[in-house]
């Protein structure tokens, strides 16, 4: 299992990048990236320019292809309801912890 070391920042990737995180979870995912709790190292979304407004905002690397989705200890999945299935298979096949809302 995946152990989080607390000497070090959190190491994030968000997958979808739509108005709930640009409106919602950008203020506190900003606030501990300023801080150095967290690092976040990629961004994923199927609309890739909406990737690419949220990694420039938080300081990341947007990407489009779900196999370049390395270097994390967890994920934030911020897609609808019905569209997590094979987001979830990925964090369970890469043991990374998850956030998800709802």
């Amino acid at each position: 299992m995946n152990n989080l070391d607390k000497t070090r920042p959190l190491r994030l990737g968000i997958i979808g990048c739509g108005d709930v995180v640009q409106r919602f979870h950008y203020q506190a995912l900003s606030f501990f990236r300023k801080r150095g709790r967290i690092i976040i190292k990629w961004t994923f979304d199927r609309d890739y320019c909406a990737a690419s407004a949220v990694a420039k905002s938080l300081v990341s690397t947007p990407i489009n292809d779900l196999n370049a989705a390395l270097g994390v200890d967890a994920i934030l999945i911020a897609v609808p309801v019905g569209c997590r299935k094979e987001f979830w298979q990925l964090a369970f096949d890469r043991d990374w912890h998850v956030f998800s809302e709802k």
